[in-house]
């Protein structure tokens, strides 16, 4: 068993640490410049492995590659100081703190590298344990595994970094560079925002409250935007603003929670497995793998009479059946659950361009308008010649929106 550094804080903790706790014998051998080679002996054997060998492989770690690599699971059960000293060494092998000076401007990185999908996910849920959000990076070079990077941007995580991890050995001159770089840096919010939904509850208090966009503008001491003000993921202090001034505490509480919300971008298939139906008591949510909170609905489905799911195969990009005919407003609406009768899945066309659904032979409504009125079409919303119609005269469809009236 061998362990290979430049560092000689590394490899004095190394040392020390085989020696006391697994009472190894540690040989030094020198190689070119600083880096050298640490040997251990009286470890036993692959049959009979005792001391340092058989501690590695009671964690699961002995013999792992590169791109095996993962955090054993006792670690995340260990209390929050304990997991700051494991990443502060974490960060001391293959981590990086960097500080790039340019003119006007100071760039600053601190990021954790590895081979290992698994290894960059275990970091990140360690790290969003502290409070600190990072962002996993891929880099593809040529024929070589890919290479993932666990970035920590942004002034606020980096300051909770050094505040919470802090360095060892040779990371210690660059962490109190970062320091520096840090101490002068406006604070922008660009990562840890909310969802645009948050704007429905504060719209609804507004309306409430009978305060328009216009004055809530000047309440909040901002130039008038219109709706613009509610088309962006607010910030933490935003929401807080908007919810002082409604005296609303739902707006306050979610502005001041440490849920982390991000964008789901990708969901891709990963084939058909058992599943169980758990619940877990009171307000608690399940925490799945790299730190999720998912909901807990289990209960939903066990109070309800009935379960119904809708699926259009046109949703999914699917325009024709297995024998190639067009499955055009195609739509299944499968009756999963039924305590009062028996399960289905029926078949319904959608009309898309009416907000309707119809037996699937029936009429699609294109070519005729309801009688009375006077009424104007606006687009072709799919192409096909259907559209959408709206009465003429409409005081909510003519003229220009006041800006003064409430929600």
């Amino acid at each position: 068993m061998r362990y290979t550094t430049a560092s000689e804080e590394n490899s004095d903790i190394v040392k020390v640490s085989a020696e006391m706790e697994f009472n190894t014998t540690v040989n030094r051998h020198e190689y070119k410049g600083t880096w050298h080679q640490l040997v251990f002996s009286g470890n036993g054997n692959r049959w009979n492995p005792k001391g340092l060998n058989k501690w590695l492989r009671d964690i699961g770690v002995y013999n792992q590659r590169s791109f095996e690599k993962q955090i054993p699971e006792f670690i995340f059960c260990l209390p929050t100081e304990d997991i700051c000293l494991f990443l502060q060494h974490l960060w001391a092998t293959d981590g990086t703190i960097y500080i790039k000076k340019g003119i006007g401007k100071i760039a600053t990185r601190v990021a954790f590298s590895t081979n290992s999908v698994e290894l960059a996910n275990d970091v990140s849920a360690l790290l969003l344990r502290i409070n600190i959000v990072a962002r996993i990076r891929v880099g593809q070079q040529d024929e070589y595994k890919p290479m993932y990077s666990v970035d920590i941007s942004g002034t606020e995580n980096q300051l909770l970094f050094i505040k919470k991890v802090s360095a060892f050995g040779p990371k210690k001159k660059q962490l109190d560079d970062l320091k520096i770089a840090l101490k002068e840096r406006i604070i922008n919010t660009n990562v840890d925002t909310l969802p645009q939904e948050i704007f429905v509850r504060v719209k609804e208090q507004m309306k409430l409250k009978g305060i328009s966009q216009r004055k809530m503008a000047s309440l909040r001491g901002t130039s008038y935007g219109g709706s613009s003000h509610f088309k962006f993921s607010p910030t933490r202090e935003t929401i807080n603003e908007y919810g002082t001034i409604l005296e609303d505490d739902e707006i306050k509480k979610i502005a001041s929670n440490d849920i982390f919300w991000d964008k789901v971008v990708s969901i891709t298939p990963y084939g058909e497995e058992e599943v169980f139906d758990l619940t877990v008591n009171n307000t608690h949510n399940w925490i799945a793998n790299e730190g999720i909170i998912t909901h807990n609905s289990g209960a939903i489905e066990q109070d309800a009479d009935m379960v119904m799911f809708l699926y259009r195969p046109e949703y999914y990009d699917i325009t024709s059946n297995e024998l190639g005919e067009s499955n055009k407003g195609e739509t299944h609406v499968r009756i999963a659950k039924h305590r009062n009768g028996q399960l289905d899945t029926i078949k319904l066309k959608a009309l898309l361009h009416i907000q309707k659904f119809v037996e699937d032979d029936g009429d699609d409504f294109s070519n005729s308008l309801p009688q009375g009125g006077s009424w104007k079409p606006v687009k072709d919303i799919d192409g096909d010649g259907a559209k959408l119609y709206i009465q003429k005269g409409s005081k909510m469809n003519e003229g220009e929106f006041d800006d003064e009236a409430p929600f």
